[in-house]
Parts: structure tokens; C-alpha cells; sequence
């Protein structure tokens, strides 16, 4: 078995912070293990407009599940714990920091 984790970086002129970035993925409760990868995996040719476009999903989501949240706090737990797995998963993957403070 292959024990070497992918690299997880931005090209030199994106101007948002990998580990702002990653905490951004980590919190989705949207996306799966292969979503997240597949983002994971195109980092370094995302352009600043679709960073930017992410980012913005990713806010939007957040916005949503904290009033859903409210209203369905036992589905939204369960949702967060789906996105820990698969943070500990990818983690065993690529060169993550396992222990990302969500925003």
C-alpha cells in the first residue's frame, strides 16, 4: 500500500488562505468523500473566480444548515458527523491538518 498523502495547496496566485480553504471543505455537510476529494484534488488549477465561487457556496451552505440546525438539530448532528468521518478519511489521504477549528 502506497503511504505517501497527496499535497494540498493553491497555485502561488490565489489570494485565499489554504487553511481558511480547507475549513471550508471540512465543514460541508453537502458534499461526500468523492466531492470533497475531487475539490481536494483540483486545487492547484482553480482559478481566483472559482475559489471565490466556492467560497461563497460553501458560506451559503453554511448559512443554511445553522437554520436548519434550529429546526432539525438531530439530522444536522448526525450530518456533522458524516463530515468528521470523511475528514478523518481524507486525512489519511492527502497532507491535511486533522484538527481544522470550523468557522
Amino acid at each position: 500500500m502506497n503511504n505517501l498523502k497527496k499535497k494540498v495547496e493553491f497555485d502561488a496566485s490565489i489570494q485565499t488562505s489554504v487553511v481558511y480553504f480547507l475549513n471550508l471543505i471540512k465543514g460541508s455537510y453537502s458534499l461526500n468523500l468523492a466531492e470533497k476529494r475531487r475539490v481536494l484534488d483540483a486545487m492547484p488549477t482553480l482559478s481566483q473566480q472559482k475559489v471565490d465561487m466556492l467560497i461563497n457556496v460553501f458560506h451559503d451552505e453554511v448559512t443554511k444548515f445553522n437554520e436548519l440546525r434550529e429546526e432539525h438539530p438531530a439530522d444536522v448532528k448526525i450530518l456533522e458527523r458524516e463530515a468528521f468521518n470523511i475528514w478523518r478519511r481524507l486525512s489519511g489521504e492527502y497532507k491535511l491538518i486533522n484538527n481544522l477549528l470550523l468557522l
